[in-house]
C-alpha cells in the first residue's frame, strides 16, 4: 500500500503502529466494552454507544482504570460511580420517532 511514502516513518514502524491500533481496538471492544455494555443494559435497559464511549475515554483516559476497577468489583460493591458516568455520557438517547443504530441492528437480526 506504500503508506510509508506519506509518513516520516519506515514501513515496518508504520506496520507496527497500525497493528498495535487494531489490537488495541480489538481488545477494547471484546473485553472492556462488551462487559460494560451488558452491565449497563442489565441495570438500566439502555444501549451503550461505542463511538460515544471511545470519545469519552479519549477525553478522559484516567477513567479507564476506575471503570476497570468498578467492573471487577461489581458484585461486591454494587454499581460504581464511573459506570454510572459511562451510562450518563455514553448511552444512546431515548427517541420515539427515530431508531438509533443499535435498535436498527436488532430489528434487522430479528
Amino acid at each position: 500500500m506504500n503508506f510509508s511514502k506519506y509518513n516520516n516513518v519506515s514501513a515496518i514502524q508504520l506496520y507496527v503502529i497500525v497493528l498495535a491500533r487494531f489490537l488495541m481496538a480489538l481488545l477494547f471492544t471484546q473485553f472492556f466494552f462488551k462487559e460494560n455494555k451488558a452491565l449497563i443494559y442489565k441495570q438500566f435497559k439502555k444501549h451503550l454507544s461505542l463511538m460515544k464511549t471511545l470519545k469519552y475515554l479519549a477525553e478522559f483516559p484516567d477513567v479507564l482504570i476506575s471503570l476497570y476497577y468498578d467492573l471487577i468489583n461489581y458484585n461486591q460493591e454494587g454499581l460504581g460511580s464511573s459506570i454510572k458516568k459511562l451510562k450518563r455520557y455514553c448511552c444512546y438517547d431515548s427517541r420515539r420517532e427515530r431508531l438509533n443504530f443499535e435498535q436498527e441492528m436488532i430489528l434487522l437480526i430479528t
